[in-house]
C-alpha cells in the first residue's frame, strides 16, 4: 500500500480532496498522485511477472508428465502431481 508522510504523519489517503485538506499545494499534490501511480504500476507488473513465473514453472511441470507419457516411460511426476499442476494453472488463469 502506497503511503507517503506529511508533517511527520503517515499517509494512505490520495484522494485530491483529503491532500487540500491536508494543506498541501498543487504541485505537492501532482507528485503524490503520480507517485501513487506509479507505485500501483509497479505493483501491478510484480504481480503479473510472479504469475507469469508460477505458470511458467508448472507448464515445465505439465510437459514433462505428456512427454514422458507419451514416450510410455516412467516418470517421477506422479498423475496426481499432474492434475494438482493443471488445477493451480486454472486457478491462475482464473485471477487474471
Amino acid at each position: 500500500m502506497f503511503s507517503y508522510i506529511v508533517d511527520g504523519e503517515s499517509h494512505t489517503d490520495t484522494s485530491p480532496e483529503y491532500l487540500k485538506k491536508l494543506g498541501l499545494d498543487d504541485d505537492e499534490i501532482e507528485s503524490i498522485t503520480r507517485d501513487a501511480c506509479e507505485a500501483s504500476t509497479a505493483l501491478q507488473k510484480s504481480k503479473e511477472a510472479k504469475r507469469q513465473r508460477m505458470l511458467s514453472d508448472t507448464f515445465d511441470v505439465v510437459q514433462t508428465y505428456k512427454e514422458q507419457d507419451e514416450l510410455g516411460v516412467k516418470t517421477d511426476i506422479s498423475e496426481q502431481q499432474y492434475k494438482q499442476t493443471l488445477q493451480f494453472r486454472e486457478t491462475l488463469r482464473k485471477m487474471q
